[in-house]
């Protein structure tokens, strides 16, 4: 090889390296945080509230598991039903057995939830809903 024909060589291939540097920044993976809010309320034991975005987007609303808990003094809380949200973001548990249920608080919980594929990532964020007492 010349020295002519090899610092051409050597040029060719730093152009390439620097197109690959900064073609891979371009499709690389973006994040983005959703905060999520879960409201509660009840109505005797039937309990219901919606799962909602500020940003309001949709696939952080829709089809959500949705926990309730029930709070339990000197040791862990207990699942006492679950749901998935409805497309507007909807959910409803009437929780099962009645041993000391009626005297309890509850709260809800949506679990995190990741969306998407290369290029944006959203990830929806977990929420808890306030402690309530079951209305009369």
């Amino acid at each position: 090889m010349t020295r002519l024909t090899r610092k051409a060589f050597t040029m060719v291939a730093l152009s390439a390296a620097a197109l690959a540097v900064l073609g891979g920044t371009a499709t690389a993976t973006r994040t983005i945080n959703v905060p999520s809010h879960i409201s509660i309320e009840s109505h005797s034991l039937h309990f219901s509230g919606e799962v909602s975005t500020a940003a309001v987007y949709e696939p952080c609303e829709q089809q959500r598991k949705v926990l309730l808990y029930k709070v339990v003094s000197g040791g862990p809380d207990q699942v006492v039903g679950q749901d998935t949200t409805s497309n507007h973001g909807a959910w409803n548990i009437t929780p099962q057995g009645s041993a000391g249920i009626s005297l309890a608080r509850f709260y809800a919980k949506v679990k995190m939830l990741s969306e998407g594929t290369a290029g944006t990532i959203y990830v929806c964020q977990a929420a808890k809903s306030r402690t309530i007492e079951p209305t009369a």
